[in-house]
């Protein structure tokens, strides 16, 4: 027997009641109800967010079946709302872009950004196609495979800043997996400069070559491909010159490439290219940035017996805008490097010392290394 008032004192000190009491029962009970509630609770969420999930996944694929029925439209509109929302449902989201291609959005796709009502309903197809395409190695063949390259190099002509980056961005897409597809068009458009409409289109060329340069094994492709005698050529077009310049620096980042640029001409074309330059001009930074690149590289053979331009690249020193100083500093060290020649023809035939030591005080502190490093390689 439990005395009396026992119960109540022992719960008052916190101790267990008696396993015979009806309290304690009571209070089992409910902690069992309390625990099977809960559980109903989590199992009832569960249910409802899979049945979130699948509504949302029966959305989805209504809303690529519509996208694949306006992408069919001779409406510019509905081509560019349609690929948009391809775009959106894909973004950052490998699954939805592999039900997007499993349902063929791939040849409607290219058949928009190839004869599209509108250039804005190519970008849009193009930016769909980047984002579809950019999930992984599959998808990326998927989207080559429906024929996305050569409209992608054909967008690339367009006179639109927009047209041509999602042009490049489709191209970085496809090369990985169809390499000279990509590769070998677009350098034989940077080596025609026969006309001032091919000078552009080579100018759009070297650009997404420069755009490509940062993927493994490209810059050894293109130039396989012929990309030295081609940038050469665009080289010597004005309205490539820029461009070209830029790629030649995109692609001297690999040595061996490098010289394969050196020993196909570009230096020799950079070189003649910056003594008809204005020191000021808007180009000079991208022909001096390109020669420092090659110097670099090969300071002994990078102008392939073109002389140096070392009066150009001190009129830099002395006129040309900040960036520009700086690179024509970091050429003129990697010229000077191996060449007691050009040191004596900088010292005594173009005054470089005034100008470097200028650069000295100079805000950009890698200008003020390069010119220190310049200074001491001169002996001055």
């Amino acid at each position: 027997q439990v005395p009396a008032g026992s119960v109540k004192a022992a719960l008052s000190r916190g101790q267990r009641s008696p396993a015979g009491c009806p309290r304690a029962a009571t209070t089992a009970t409910n902690a069992r109800t309390s625990r099977g509630a809960h559980a109903m609770r989590r199992c009832g969420a569960a249910a409802m967010l899979w049945a979130a999930r699948l509504c949302a996944i029966a959305s989805a694929s209504d809303e690529v079946a519509r996208s694949l029925t306006q992408l069919q439209s001779r409406d510019g509109r509905q081509q560019t709302q349609a690929a948009r929302r391809l775009q959106d449902l894909s973004y950052e989201d490998p699954r939805a872009a592999a039900r997007i291609l499993e349902e063929g959005a791939a040849p409607h796709l290219v058949e928009v950004l190839t004869n599209g009502a509108s250039l804005q309903a190519k970008v849009a197809a193009a930016g769909a196609l980047v984002d579809v395409g950019g999930h992984g190695t599959s998808l990326r063949l998927e989207v080559t495979r429906a024929g996305a390259v050569e409209p992608a190099i054909a967008l690339l002509d367009r006179d639109d800043d927009a047209a041509r980056e999602v042009a490049a961005g489709l191209l970085v897409v496809a090369a990985p997996v169809a390499r000279a597809a990509v590769v070998v068009p677009l350098v034989k458009m940077v080596g025609d400069t026969s006309t001032k409409a091919s000078q552009i289109r080579a100018g759009n060329a070297a650009w997404a070559l420069s755009r490509l340069a940062d993927l493994p094994g490209l810059p050894l492709s293109m130039a396989r491909a012929g990309a030295g005698e081609a940038l050469k050529n665009a080289l010597g077009a004005p309205r490539a010159r820029r461009r070209a310049a830029d790629a030649v620096t995109a692609l001297a980042a690999d040595e061996g490439v490098a010289r394969e640029l050196s020993d196909a001409g570009c230096g020799a074309a950079l070189a003649r290219a910056l003594e008809r330059t204005s020191a000021t001009s808007d180009d000079m930074f991208s022909l001096v940035s390109a020669l420092a690149a090659l110097a670099e590289a090969d300071p002994r053979d990078a102008l392939n017996e073109e002389k140096p331009p070392l009066a150009a690249l001190v009129r830099v020193l002395d006129r040309g805008h900040a960036e520009s100083k700086r690179e024509a500093t970091r050429a003129l060290y990697a010229l000077a490097t191996d060449s007691a020649e050009v040191r004596e023809r900088l010292l005594f035939h173009h005054d470089a010392v005034l100008p470097l030591e200028r650069l000295l005080d100079a805000s950009d502190a890698k200008a003020r290394v390069l010119a220190a490093a310049a200074l001491r390689g001169l002996g001055a």
